[in-house]
């Protein structure tokens, strides 16, 4: 991706294994480093005003966005759509895409974030998007491996840039007929078998 000045664009994204317990817990950490940062729930909305939740475990939708209203303190009037409603956000955000429960498989979500690194004004943002992914890879610490859905051997160990909340660990732990799928595919994954559910961290508030 290339902006019309010639920058080059800094794309960033990781699939996550989240429960809504994990979505609670991550939340927090977020907001004990950032303040100002708030949730919002979804990208089409039915009035100009975003509609902006403490945490992402209380949005309503599976598409979501973190703001840092450090950065960035107010939002642009959102873009009515042709259909009706509005579209947003109007300022850079984090997208967040949240997981899905089907039975018993929870579907992965996933971060997302692009800036253009060459523009000294996107570097608070850039700043942010890195703070964000280092916080989720230390919250997120478990793995898994893609495996066969009627064996549960694993085929491929370590599934790349997917990570896995503590809870959603322990939720695949507690039961061998419970299985992870990646985003975009069809493939099967389970808690890599050495990981060992842990309590959440707790979070410590400013």
């Amino acid at each position: 991706m290339v902006g019309a000045t010639g920058d080059t664009a800094m794309m960033t994204a990781i699939e996550l294994l989240f429960t809504l317990e994990d979505e609670r817990v991550f939340s927090g950490i977020l907001k004990a480093h950032f303040p100002k940062v708030i949730f919002v729930d979804g990208f089409t909305w039915p009035t100009p005003e975003a509609p902006l939740k403490k945490s992402l475990d209380e949005c309503e939708t599976v598409y979501c966005s973190i703001w840092n209203r450090d950065i960035y303190e107010t939002m642009k009037p959102p873009r009515p759509r042709p259909g009706g409603g509005f579209s947003g956000p109007t300022v850079p955000t984090i997208q967040f895409l949240r997981g899905r429960f089907t039975d018993n498989i929870l579907r992965a979500g996933r971060m997302a974030a692009g800036v253009f690194d060459n523009d000294p004004g996107e570097l608070p943002m850039l700043s942010f998007i890195k703070a964000v992914w280092k916080l989720a890879k230390k919250f997120a610490k478990y793995r898994a491996d893609f495996v066969d859905p009627v064996t549960r051997e694993i085929t491929t160990p370590r599934a790349y840039n997917t990570i896995v909340g503590p809870d959603a660990t322990a939720w695949g732990l507690a039961d061998g007929n419970r299985f992870f799928k990646n985003d975009a595919g069809n493939f099967f994954l389970r808690p890599s078998a050495e990981v060992k559910p842990v309590k959440p961290p707790k979070v410590r508030r400013k």
